[in-house]
């Protein structure tokens, strides 16, 4: 049981970091656009 709750949480936090970093692409990209405009 323990390795279950263990995994959920390692996941989960998986999930939020590749969130994350897909939002500061985002945030870089649109700054490039921004840049060269």
């Amino acid at each position: 049981m323990k390795r279950f709750v263990f995994a959920a949480k390692f996941g989960s936090f998986i999930a939020a970091f590749l969130i994350g970093f897909g939002e500061v692409k985002a945030v870089i990209r649109t700054g490039q656009k921004l840049k060269l405009t």
